[in-house]
């Protein structure tokens, strides 16, 4: 189902020099790949557990420890190796292959696919409410068929189902078009974040630091985000498509919980007033983020004042 002959070769070659508390781990994960590789079936658990034990890894110093040479601090390879793999593994990946399991089965049975095709095409556009309904139609297709692909279906069914649970509930239903089109600011390897991404992300971040990202809540009610303020754009969340707010926010990794510093509506791309800025708050407080001091700013004059200046400079 997957082929891990890259990562276990990396594997091979950190473990000839590496310290003998992270040769232990990789030799477990580098067993636990070749377990996988084995097997004729892919299953749900069997990806989580892979998923969980890297995440293990990860979080342990011994294991992310980086060396310091004449030349300065090395990035751990061990660490490197890890993320690579759980890269690897992200569930956007994984959903393709499960999705392909359920098509199999369809064609197999002599079955039309047209509604997995709808579902494939929303999962594309991130429309998942859509996504969920065509799934539904395939669940009752493969019911009354008999057909049996359990994990294909509970892991699709759980995928779909847990990114509706992370859209955002909005007050208002206005939006906004991009004022312009920076076509320097374009970039496809800007890396966008879902809250369950950035969840994982920022209990990587050390305690106490602010992190900054950029964010835009798309026209299906998705909220995507990117790391760093002043290093990432708008216009690579959404492809510039319309949006129903769009800003930056300022999280702090307080070791217990993730906290909310600032959330603002800061974008030169979309120039939003500030009515969805509460409903973020709201958001993020109903995923667990602690959001009794978070400040809420309207940067959006400031904005507007700023561009106005660059014009009159420039006359």
């Amino acid at each position: 189902m997957f082929s891990f002959h890259g990562i276990n070769q990396t594997i091979g070659q950190i473990s000839a020099s590496t310290t003998s508390h992270k040769l232990a781990k990789l030799t477990e994960l580098s067993s636990r790949l070749s377990s996988i590789s084995s097997q004729t079936d892919l299953h749900v658990d069997t990806v989580n557990n892979l998923l969980n034990f890297c995440k293990t890894c990860i979080l342990d110093p011994k294991f992310t420890y980086k060396q310091i040479s004449l030349f300065g601090l090395l990035s751990s390879r061990s660490e490197n190796v890890v993320r690579q793999l759980m890269a690897q593994l992200d569930n956007k990946q994984i959903i393709y292959i499960f999705l392909q399991k359920i098509e199999s089965a369809l064609e197999r049975a002599n079955l039309a696919d047209d509604f997995l095709k709808q579902v494939i095409q929303c999962i594309q556009s991130k429309d998942y409410a859509a996504a969920n309904a065509a799934f539904q139609q395939i669940i009752s297709l493969i019911n009354q068929s008999g057909l049996d692909v359990p994990n294909a279906i509970d892991f699709a069914s759980g995928w779909i189902s847990d990114l509706l649970g992370l859209q955002i509930q909005l007050s208002s239903s206005k939006m906004y078009t991009a004022t312009r089109w920076p076509v320097v600011e374009i970039d496809s390897s800007q890396r966008v974040y879902d809250l369950k991404e950035l969840t994982h992300l920022m209990s990587t971040m050390p305690k106490d630091k602010v992190i900054s990202f950029t964010y835009a809540i798309d026209s299906h009610h998705n909220v995507l985000l990117s790391l760093g303020a002043d290093t990432s754009y708008h216009i690579n969340l959404c492809d510039g498509n319309p949006v129903f707010g769009a800003g930056e926010v300022y999280l702090r990794n307080s070791g217990q919980n993730i906290e909310v510093v600032l959330i603002n509506n800061k974008s030169g791309l979309y120039l939003p007033e500030d009515e969805f800025l509460s409903d973020v708050k709201h958001w993020f407080a109903h995923h667990h983020y602690l959001t009794n001091n978070t400040k809420l700013f309207d940067e959006r004059q400031n904005l507007i004042s700023g561009f106005n200046d660059m014009r009159w400079l420039l006359r």
